[in-house]
């Protein structure tokens, strides 16, 4: 008989990414290897040795199992909420199918939390400058085309001379 991807634990998964949802909470993208029923992801700071599994009912960081479940569903975003504001994370994740836990993800990219509550996070890769130069080009010259409105107050425009 041929082995199948479910006759082994499965592969490490990819590195997660993570996002800034808040100053205090980040979410956890993740893709399972195939064949995975669930994941278990571990955050900590950067600073920090200890790795803390993520509570999958209530999205925080543990530093006791008691009472808490560490399985995920696979492929899918997890929210850690109520961390510490200012402070760099990194994530990792362990995948699980029938035949039991694989290995460790490798860690993700480390991410800044913001420390400022009112701190304004970018989620486009375009700054002002380039949206305004992107803006400015698909502007049009009211004058070279002969349009008007009503606020041009033109001898040209139509809107005002009943046009």
């Amino acid at each position: 008989p041929a082995l199948k991807v479910i006759d082994y634990a499965p592969l490490a998964p990819g590195a997660p990414r993570l996002k800034a949802v808040s100053k205090d909470s980040l979410e956890v993208e993740y893709a399972a290897p195939p064949g995975s029923s669930h994941v278990s992801i571990r955050v900590r700071p950067v600073h920090a040795t200890i790795w803390m599994p993520v509570d999958s009912s209530s999205g925080r960081l543990v530093k006791a199992a008691e009472g808490a479940s560490f399985a995920f569903a696979a492929g899918a975003k997890c929210v850690v909420k109520d961390l510490e504001p200012g402070t760099a994370y990194v994530a990792v994740l362990l995948a699980k199918n029938g035949m039991g836990w694989g290995i460790w993800s490798s860690e993700s990219p480390a991410l800044q939390l913001p420390d400022d509550p009112m701190a304004v996070i970018v989620t486009s890769s375009r700054s002002w400058a380039e949206r305004d130069a992107a803006l400015r080009k698909r502007a049009i010259d009211v004058d070279a085309v002969g349009l008007c409105c009503a606020f041009c107050k033109s001898a040209r425009c139509s809107s005002l001379n009943g046009g």
